[in-house]
């Protein structure tokens, strides 16, 4: 079950990409700039896959390419913020999002797409606390 789960979400994330080579053929998220991914049709089949990941698998059985293209969402439909909120309502899985965001790797290199800390916290497995991101567009960031 959670493998068909994880490909719902997988080819969803492909039709994202391949709808961004099709429509900015040649370009590439930085050298787009920002807001360019709000005429994506799809967001709502998206949305849903997102969500049905969240409620219907535990994140503890995340690969790093679902990990990956899960923050890579979410970092392009930061303007609605619906990916991001819904996440923070599933603490295991917001957790899971902000280490391997945090941890870097592509999507943080681009100013477009950074992490800027927002001001509330996470008590995360056993007695540590981890620090809630907001994945939003903040050219300019520190991080």
């Amino acid at each position: 079950m959670a493998k068909g789960i994880r490909e719902r979400l997988l080819k969803q994330a492909i039709k994202f990409h391949q709808w961004q080579e099709a429509t900015y053929p040649g370009k590439t998220s930085e050298e787009l700039g920002g807001e360019w991914e709000v005429d994506y049709p799809y967001w709502n089949d998206t949305y849903s896959a997102f969500c049905h990941m969240l409620t219907q698998m535990d994140a503890e059985t995340a690969d790093s390419v679902l990990l990956d293209e899960m923050v890579y969402l979410i970092a392009r439909a930061n303007e609605a913020e619906g990916f991001i909120q819904e996440t923070t309502s599933h603490p295991q899985w917001f957790e899971c999002l902000c280490r391997r965001a945090s941890a870097g790797g592509r999507f943080w290199r681009c100013p477009l797409c950074v992490l800027t800390v927002w001001n509330s916290s996470l008590r995360c497995f056993g007695s540590a606390t981890v620090t809630l991101l907001n994945f939003r567009n903040t050219s300019g960031s520190p991080f």
